[in-house]
Order: C-alpha cells, then structure tokens, then sequence
C-alpha cells in the first residue's frame, strides 16, 4: 500500500474533515454536553457528532467498508473495515488540552494495514503501514486556522 492510495486518500480526507470540525468545537467548550460511560470513561457530543461526520464520508466513498467505532459499534462491510476512535483523549479535550489525536485504523482481511493518527491542533498526521516504519506530515492549513481561531 502506498500513501497516494485511494483508499489512504479517502481516510485523509475524512480525518481532515472530522478534524476542523473538533478544532471548531474546542472553541466552545463550555457548550459541550458530556456524558459519563463509567468511571474516569466520558463521552462528549464533540466524539458523537465527530464519530457521525467520519461514518457518512467513509460510507459515502466506500459503502463496501465495515466499520467499528467506540460509540456506534460495528458495520458490517465486506471485506475491509476501518477502526476509528473520533477523540482518543477525551478528558484532555473536555478540559481544553489541545493534546487528543483522531486515529484510524484499515484492517484488510483480519489483518491491519493501515493506520493514521492525526492531532488537529498540530497539524500532524502520523501514518503507519504493515511493516513499515511510520511517516508524519505537517498539514499546513490546520495551522492556519489555529493561528487565526
């Protein structure tokens, strides 16, 4: 698998997409409604609307994929399936810590190819593949609207 791969291209995309939506939302933290799952567990309405934004455009480019999720759970697809966690570090999000990442994961026939972690605040996504050692990439235009949030 190459990084200038659809199906990588697609995932980008989407986590480009679920990421401005995350950085918009930081700015209005005390708007966000939190739930807890269990203890020291919580979710936000930032990870479900987050979580929403991911599904529909990977199920807009591909509605072959499965996919699981931490609060939808799993859709069934063909073949292959993206595990996707839209705020891991939900409590440094809840208290306005720029440090929580939004992470991918294609898994092909059982087996995981792909994965992407990406920290919106940054602007860095790391890429990792089957035996592979990883790549990041700063993306610029996140930095942008950071600098001018």
């Amino acid at each position: 698998m190459r990084l200038n791969s659809p199906k990588i291209n697609i995932i980008t995309r989407t986590c480009m997409k679920a990421s401005r939506s995350l950085i918009r939302d930081f700015g209005e933290i005390e708007n966000l409604q939190v739930s807890s799952k269990g203890p020291g567990d919580f979710v936000t309405s930032a990870d479900k609307r987050t979580e929403k934004i991911i599904i529909e455009e990977l199920q807009k480019a591909h509605p072959d994929y499965g996919i699981i999720t931490e609060e939808s759970g799993i859709i069934k697809g063909e073949k292959e399936t993206i595990v996707i966690d839209p705020i891991d570090g939900t409590k440094e999000y809840i208290n306005s810590s720029p440090n929580f990442t939004v992470n991918f994961a294609l898994i092909e026939y059982r087996v995981p190819v792909f994965g992407l972690i990406s920290q919106p605040h940054s602007g860095i996504i790391w890429y990792s593949f089957r035996g592979k050692i990883f790549y990041y990439q700063f993306i610029s235009f996140f930095y942008s609207i950071i600098r001018n949030f």
